[in-house]
């Protein structure tokens, strides 16, 4: 924020400047990403304990998944944001059911991976916005 608001300072230092628009589309890639892996970890730790994911066939698992990020992708974030986080929550739900035989079987070692992957994506998306032409 005090970049923003002294731009030219710190440019006349020899600092770089990360233009509104990068730090826009970050803003709002890690605002998603953070919470899809909020909503998806919440979904493996309500039902860490129970057998609910055995109840559901795969392919009803996988088809509402995919409807769900279909859904999530066709809708505006402006004019139907509540729609569009209503969609994106199901499909993250719809994940962490699916994820949750995993930890069952495997457990702690399984988290630990996901979340090498995770910082990993992470950086690299941060990395690719970052780099991203802003024109």
């Amino acid at each position: 924020m005090d970049m923003n608001r002294n731009k030219a300072v710190y440019m006349a230092q020899g600092e770089t400047y990360m233009s509104p628009l990068v730090q826009s589309r970050l803003s709002k890639t890690f605002g998603w990403f953070s919470y899809g892996l909020l909503s998806t970890s919440a979904m493996v730790y309500a039902t860490r304990n129970s057998m609910l994911w055995a109840s559901v066939p795969w392919w009803a698992m996988m088809g509402g998944t995919i409807a769900c990020l279909f859904a999530a992708h066709g809708l505006d974030h402006e004019t139907q944001l509540p729609l569009k986080v209503g969609a994106f929550t199901a499909m993250t739900w719809l994940m962490g059911l699916s994820i949750v035989p995993l930890v069952q079987a495997y457990g702690i070692a399984t988290a630990a991976d996901a979340a090498l992957a995770t910082g990993l994506s992470m950086a690299s998306l941060g990395g690719i916005a970052y780099m991203a032409p802003s024109e």
